[in-house]
């Protein structure tokens, strides 16, 4: 069995990441392209699209970190957001987030809930 120095695997925890951002942006530029001249991704009005949209897009920033403005790049992005943002019910999710303590220690509870299939039942 061949073992991998601590630099190898640091290499890789960073390449891995560089392609993670990479498909990221990706995928903002090909949901940018589609909104491209309308305010919603399905149809004409407000769906469980956009709320799906919203939810990920919400978390850019720890995407593409280090932007002040993480979806600056994406104007049709940029847009939905600060459309959605101006929305009664995201404000209301801000208020739920805001005042909610989420965990963020990674032990046995969070990898059962996470890996459920790598537990037996």
């Amino acid at each position: 069995m061949r073992t991998i120095t601590s630099l190898q695997a640091l290499a890789c925890v960073l390449r891995c990441r560089t392609d993670y951002r990479r498909e990221a942006e990706r995928h903002y530029q090909v949901l940018n392209d589609h909104t491209e001249g309308r305010s919603f991704i399905v149809g004409d009005r407000y769906t469980i699209a956009d709320m799906s949209a919203w939810g990920w897009l919400e978390r850019a920033a720890r995407v593409m970190k280090g932007a002040g403005r993480p979806l600056a790049r994406w104007s049709g992005l940029a847009r939905f957001m600060d459309m959605m943002n101006a929305r009664p019910a995201i404000s209301q999710a801000h208020a739920i987030m805001d005042g909610h303590a989420f965990k963020v220690t990674m032990d046995e509870d969070a990898r059962r809930a996470m890996y459920p299939i790598s537990f037996p039942a």
